[in-house]
């Protein structure tokens, strides 16, 4: 303990000389003068980082970035070696070496800092910071290993319980984590297989409309629309093949109505708001079709495809 205090001492009065140093440049040539205000400042830096005074530390580290660019590539790694071990401090802080001088008892105040940390990546820190002071122990790597069970991390966690596998508590916590895993991918096979389902639903809609637009079949195309809107009317693709559906009778009128209740359930929705713009400049409604290509160019990103055909229609119709 006196050991400790005599340092403390020795590093202020060391501290109190180099506040006190005149190394002005009258006294020194350049060379000279360049050579003591690095040296004064890296001590003044490992002085203010011995007492944890990281805001000094640093600040003398960036007087000597601005100061000496020859070197300012070194002095960044020191910067960088300050904030590891500012962190490490802030994460160790309170754990007294002075207090806690043996293997052991280290090992018993890190079990216990661990358990009461909150911060999850903090506490599985701690708990590999006590298994370095006492090596395969169990209940640190139990604790390793229920820390990352609480971030999900569960073949993390089996990894490290697989250590210590003979423990009746590991042994617990393995046939746990392996029936969460096992539901897990009887959930993702069920998820996949619903997938699957529905996209080859999707596939026959899809097809069987189509086949009905190849032949010209638009009354049926046009019910078997409807019909589908009734049981998805959140879907607004529906609404713009429909428009498509109208558009190819030169119902046009219809196929305006069915682009804006497309838009409406997406405000977003670029190709809508450019067939819609089609649409009356095929009508000749000019006026309309500016507005409409003026409104996508304003809402689809400057480098989509739908924003440079909206300006090159929009350019178009102005030269007309």
């Amino acid at each position: 303990m006196r050991k400790h205090i005599l340092i403390l001492i020795i590093l202020i009065l060391t501290l109190s000389s180099l506040n006190a140093l005149d190394f002005s440049k009258a006294n020194l040539d350049k060379q000279q003068y360049k050579e003591a205000f690095i040296k004064i400042h890296l001590k003044r830096a490992y002085i203010y980082k011995s007492f944890a005074n990281f805001p000094k530390a640093y600040e003398m580290y960036a007087e000597l970035v601005e100061f000496d660019k020859v070197r300012k590539d070194y002095y960044i790694f020191l910067i960088n070696g300050l904030k590891r071990y500012q962190a490490r401090y802030e994460l160790f802080k309170g754990f007294d070496s002075l207090i806690v001088p043996t293997e052991s008892a280290r090992f018993k105040t890190l079990m216990v800092m661990a358990k009461q940390k909150k911060d999850v990546i903090q506490r599985i820190k701690l708990y590999k910071a006590a298994l370095r002071e006492k090596k395969g122990d169990v209940s640190a790597i139990i604790g390793i290993a229920k820390a990352y069970i609480k971030l999900n991390k569960h073949f993390t966690a089996k990894k490290w319980l697989n250590k210590v596998k003979d423990s009746e508590e590991a042994s617990i916590l393995i046939k746990k984590i392996d029936y969460i895993l096992d539901k897990s991918d009887k959930y993702m096979m069920k998820v996949q297989v619903n997938e699957s389902v529905k996209s080859s639903v999707e596939k026959k809609k899809l097809d069987l409309l189509n086949g009905f637009i190849d032949k010209k079949e638009f009354n049926k195309a046009v019910n078997y629309l409807n019909s589908l809107i009734l049981e998805e009317p959140g879907n607004y693709n529906l609404f713009f093949k429909l428009a498509d559906v109208y558009s190819r009778e030169a119902m046009y009128d219809s196929a305006v109505d069915q682009l804006d209740r497309a838009i409406i359930l997406n405000p977003n929705f670029y190709q809508a708001y450019y067939m819609k713009g089609e649409i009356f400049t095929k009508t000749g409604k000019i006026s309309q079709a500016k507005d409409v290509y003026v409104k996508l160019i304003e809402i689809a990103p400057i480098d989509s495809k739908f924003n440079r055909l909206a300006k090159n229609m929009l350019n178009s119709l102005s030269s007309q």
